[in-house]
């Protein structure tokens, strides 16, 4: 895996725990995002969440990428690497009063992670606190599973039982930061109890040299994923498709490979994240906090 962040600091927080919280955008870039999604999203209706890729024509979305990714153009450059690829994005919302709580869970898999390392952007625009929809995180789970991911190859919705709860971290964070994750990091959110939206610009940060691919499990074999490479725009503009296990009209197949998905449960990441919580020494930790509960 290469280097992303310039930051040795940020990057070592990666690695270890998959991710870091940066303060991500100027003002003005804030400002900026804030009246944009105001004129052409905040009086859209919307139940649970509403993610604006899937919502609109193709016209639309790249209008809103071209939004967000010259928002984020300046934390892009002060934080991570140059050579890296940057591209997104879309607006994440979590609908007021109308929304539940989204379970731990990992994101698609979109390069090849034996080799590359892929970072998700997650920028609210709006204080995140736990009553409207916050984010909650495992942290170091991004090492536990190697599992390809995508519409035809889902992650599932994990509870984790109770003696394990306190390994999680709720993270609230101002509007203009961001928290800055692995996409194989396991994470949630929490219903929105709030009065308004629950508005997330994202994006996302490619490592130098990697394709975008998109792993679909093969219509023919259950044991086989095939692996197409991938525009931006295609991902964006045909996110439905991909999520509903087709191939947009623009993948390029370029091989296929072995299923090695393994069972992701309550039971089996319980499991994976204990043993590696044992081997990092912070086993008294777990049940000195469980004691203090």
């Amino acid at each position: 895996m290469g280097k992303l962040f310039k930051e040795k600091d940020h990057q070592d927080k990666f690695d270890r725990d998959g991710y870091v919280i940066l303060d991500f955008l100027r003002s003005e870039d804030l400002d900026n995002l804030q009246a944009y999604y105001s004129q052409h999203f905040a009086d859209i209706p919307k139940v649970e969440i509403y993610e604006s890729s899937r919502e609109n024509d193709p016209e639309a979305n790249l209008d809103v990428q071209r939004t967000i990714s010259g928002a984020f153009e300046y934390g892009y450059g002060k934080f991570f690497e140059p050579g890296n690829i940057f591209f997104g994005g879309t607006f994440m919302v979590k609908a007021p009063k109308n929304s539940n709580t989204l379970p731990l869970h990992q994101d698609w898999s979109i390069i090849d992670e034996d080799n590359f390392d892929t970072v998700f952007i997650w920028c609210p625009i709006v204080p995140i606190r736990n009553t409207n929809g916050g984010l909650f995180l495992l942290p170091s789970s991004h090492k536990l599973f190697n599992n390809y991911r995508s519409g035809s190859l889902p992650t599932p919705r994990v509870k984790l039982p109770g003696f394990m709860k306190s390994l999680v971290k709720d993270v609230e964070i101002e509007a203009g930061q961001c928290v800055a994750y692995s996409t194989s990091l396991f994470h949630g959110s929490y219903p929105n109890v709030d009065d308004e939206d629950r508005v997330i610009a994202t994006g996302q940060v490619v490592e130098k040299g990697a394709d975008l691919i998109y792993y679909r499990k093969s219509s023919e074999d259950d044991s086989k994923v095939e692996a197409y490479r991938m525009p931006p725009k295609t991902y964006l503009n045909d996110i439905r498709t991909v999520d509903q296990g087709g191939v947009p009209e623009n993948a390029e197949l370029i091989e296929v490979v072995p299923n090695r998905n393994q069972l992701v449960s309550d039971l089996s990441l319980s499991f994976r994240m204990l043993k590696h919580t044992i081997k990092r020494n912070n086993l008294s930790r777990l049940f000195d906090k469980n004691r203090r509960a």
